[in-house]
């Protein structure tokens, strides 16, 4: 939330949940009473707006949405359809800003992911606009229960054929929204930690700034021995779609969860694409050297 509100600047930044804003949650978190960094979510942005929805139960087909992930589906087209503006998961991390996509003059842009399909993890619209309008009526109707038959499926089929129509859609290649996947492989290639590589916080203070990593253009192939094998270039992607491989049970190499310490030692392709916005959270006081684990 916090790279999105610093490289976007947005208007607004709506929560949308099934949680009523004045209850039992909602206010939990933000009296601090589960813990730090869900109280951050709404100390820190003036612009938040909490967007409680009631979360879908049937199509409206009749057909039973079974899984929070699914409900979540429908709403998520459904409040882009109504509000207009850009969607991320909570597993998305923007790493740039996307001013000029959004006033490239598409009035839908989207990602594909491996496979080809476009990703719906990540979508940006104007409000009510044809792209999302024909996914928030389709997906009723193409549900079965499946992971992605109402999400994906969807959204790639009337995406693709909209390319046609002038300005209605853009489809982003893999490596702007998606670059990675949920296979094993690309989760360990993102996450696991390289000991190949000094840690950034050796002497590292709250006084003292983190040591900045700015490339110039041609850095990585006049200088190519600063960069371990390992070090994947982000140059060519606005948001990274960081799908966790925990919720599938593998377990990525000498890796546990994301903390401030796991980034800002930059030691993974994962710290080394997040680590600037990271330095800068901290470099502005929202966190300090004994919060980093």
């Amino acid at each position: 939330m916090y790279a999105a509100w610093y490289y976007w600047k947005p208007d607004i930044i709506y929560l949308h949940t099934n949680a009523d804003e004045q209850g039992q949650a909602i206010t939990r978190a933000r009296e601090g009473q589960s813990g730090k960094w869900n109280k951050l979510i709404f100390d820190m942005f003036d612009n938040l707006r909490i967007n409680t929805v009631e979360a879908p139960t049937h199509t409206n087909t009749g057909k039973e949405i079974q899984g929070m992930e699914h409900r979540s589906d429908f709403v998520r087209v459904k409040q882009v359809h109504e509000l207009g503006g850009v969607y991320i998961d909570f597993d998305v991390h923007a790493l740039r800003d996307i001013r000029i996509l959004r006033e490239s003059g598409f009035k839908a842009i989207a990602g594909r992911q491996l496979g080809g399909q476009i990703n719906s993890g990540v979508f940006m619209s104007v409000k009510g606009g044809k792209m999302v309008e024909l996914w928030m009526h389709g997906m009723h109707t193409a549900y079965t229960g499946g992971w992605t038959t109402h999400s994906n499926e969807v959204i790639t089929k009337f995406g693709e054929r909209l390319v046609r129509e002038p300005g209605e859609m853009l489809i982003m290649e893999r490596d702007a929204f998606a670059p990675g996947s949920w296979e094993n492989d690309d989760t360990d290639k993102l996450f696991e930690p390289h000991d190949d590589v000094p840690s950034s916080l050796v002497n590292a203070t709250d006084t003292s700034p983190l040591p900045t990593y700015d490339e110039a253009f041609d850095d990585r192939w006049e200088t190519p021995g600063d960069y371990p094998d390992w070090a994947r270039d982000w140059s060519s992607t606005y948001l990274l779609h960081a799908f966790t491989a925990a919720r599938w049970g593998h377990k990525v190499p000498n890796f546990e969860k994301i903390t401030p310490r796991y980034v800002l030692e930059r030691r993974s392709n994962f710290a080394r694409a997040v680590y600037p916005v990271v330095r800068q959270m901290h470099e502005d006081g929202i966190f300090g050297i004994d919060d980093l684990s």
